[in-house]
């Protein structure tokens, strides 16, 4: 039996790739010999995390492991799904058992063998680093952590593909109660935690219109859904937006957390324009862009590093930047963005409208832990209730 333990003590507790492929393969070969036609995904990761809690600090090291099973065969009219949690031949072996009985129904088309190869250099940055970057972070509660991930994709006897990411993030709670993110992906230690006071104040209520600058945390929470709600369709090309919304997905975006040259079937990524000009340029289209949320879903359309150029503009004067947003998504037409605080503000809305009243933004982009590449918004007009 592998056992993944004995791998990670083999190489000082960092993510081998070689390693990682070796041990897929042989579960691979484990595999073909109850069912044939199957493609086996792993994902292993090596964490570090140190976390500031009352004034005590704590560091710990975790690994987290992730098995797929999808049947390619050419036979197979509809291939079929499974996953769970750990990676060694017991979770195999259920993971068969499930295939066999009742795992769920996807639409992805069949592999031809192939072997793509997307790295990074591995390792996890040390416990005392991230102690020392800590100690400094606001807030009563904050931790950060650095994991460094390897995926592989095998049939029996191929390597069909392989991804090393390497990231650090980190999340601060400030006095105000709001929480902040920072993140970096590569050997880095994460920028510091944007600390600017941010909120609900100075806006309207009851009925009143502002003009409303999202720092790049918020636009994080927004961005995917918008890009969703309006970027699904292809017969919304060429409607009109605002001049700010200038919208690329680009996967292989160094400064992102996420991506790579393949998507999680294996396609070839490449960047996609999708709004600039004042227009929606273009609808988020395949091959290049099935992706997993996580190890126990199928891959499905979705965007996974989405960077916005918009145009600079002055930064508003007299306006308290609002650093974190939840969203309501009513209907497919209606939101509501509400707006965090000792007196919240709530914004009645829909996805093209906000697009329309986006005008530009504010300082340089940064990435967030959301897949996004974004600078501060500005957004003009908006209704508050």
């Amino acid at each position: 039996m592998i056992r993944v333990g004995q791998g990670w003590s083999e190489y000082s507790g960092h993510a081998n790739p070689e390693f990682c492929r070796a041990r897929a393969l042989a579960l691979a070969e484990r595999v073909e010999k109850t069912i044939r036609g199957v493609e086996l995904y792993q994902r292993v990761s090596r964490t570090t995390r140190a976390r500031r809690d009352a004034g005590s600090v704590t560091a710990t090291t975790g690994l987290e492991e992730g098995t797929a099973l999808r049947r390619v065969a050419a036979d197979a009219a509809t291939p079929r799904f499974v996953s769970s949690a750990g990676g060694d031949e017991h979770t195999v072996d259920n993971l068969c058992a499930l295939l066999d009985g009742r795992g769920s129904s996807v639409t992805l088309p069949p592999r031809e063998s192939a072997t793509l190869i997307d790295d990074e250099p591995t390792g996890t940055i040390g416990a005392e680093q991230l102690r020392t970057w800590l100690e400094a972070a606001p807030g009563e509660t904050a931790w950060v952590e650095s994991a460094a991930t390897v995926e592989v994709w095998v049939e029996p006897g191929s390597v069909l593909g392989c991804r090393v990411r390497r990231r650090t993030w980190a999340m601060a709670r400030l006095a105000d109660g709001s929480t902040r993110w920072t993140a970096v992906r590569g050997p880095e230690l994460p920028p510091p935690v944007d600390t600017a006071a941010a909120g609900s104040g100075g806006l309207p209520r009851g009925g009143g219109s502002a003009t409303v600058v999202l720092r790049p945390g918020a636009v994080a929470t927004l961005l995917p859904a918008l890009v969703g709600a309006l970027h699904a369709d292809p017969a919304r090309v060429g409607t009109r937006v605002g001049r700010g919304w200038s919208v690329l997905e680009d996967p292989k975006e160094k400064r992102a957390l996420f991506g790579g040259m393949f998507d999680d079937v294996l396609d070839p990524a490449a960047p996609q324009r999708l709004a600039a000009g004042g227009r929606i340029q273009a609808a988020l289209q395949a091959p290049g862009i099935r992706r997993r949320a996580s190890v126990h879903d199928a891959p499905v359309p979705m965007p996974v590093n989405l960077r916005v150029d918009a145009p600079p503009v002055a930064t508003p004067s007299g306006l308290t930047p609002v650093a974190q947003l939840h969203l309501y998504a009513l209907d497919p037409n209606r939101w509501v963005l509400e707006i965090p605080g000792p007196r919240p503000r709530f914004v009645r809305t829909g996805p093209l409208d906000l697009a329309r009243r986006c005008v530009g933004s504010v300082g340089e982009a940064v990435a967030t832990q959301r897949g996004v590449l974004t600078a501060a918004l500005v957004f003009e007009g908006l209704v508050f209730d």
